[in-house]
C-alpha cells in the first residue's frame, strides 16, 4: 500500500499527504546504529502484534531484538 498510498488519498477526495520514502543500506559489524529502523516501529506495534495474536512478547524478546537482527545480519553477510 506504501507507494500507492498518496493516489488513494488523491481518489477519496482528501487532500494529497505528504510522504517520503527511506531505505537503510547497512550492514557488518558497525551496522548497529541502522538497526532501529527495524527494532522501533517493532517496539511500537509489539501491543498491537500480540492484540492480533501475530506474536507475544516472548516471542519477539525485544530487549535483545537489536542483538538478534545484528547476529542474522553478520550471518547473512
Amino acid at each position: 500500500m506504501g507507494i500507492r498510498l498518496h493516489a488513494v488519498f488523491v481518489a477519496a477526495g482528501l487532500p494529497a499527504p505528504t510522504m517520503r520514502m527511506e531505505s537503510v543500506i547497512a550492514g557488518g559489524p558497525d551496522c548497529a546504529d541502522h538497526i532501529h529502523f527495524e527494532v522501533d516501529p517493532v517496539r511500537t506495534l509489539l501491543p498491537q502484534m500480540e492484540r492480533l495474536g501475530l506474536a507475544t512478547a516472548t516471542e519477539v524478546d525485544i530487549d535483545s531484538y537489536a542483538d538478534q537482527v545484528r547476529a542474522e545480519l553478520l550471518t547473512s553477510c
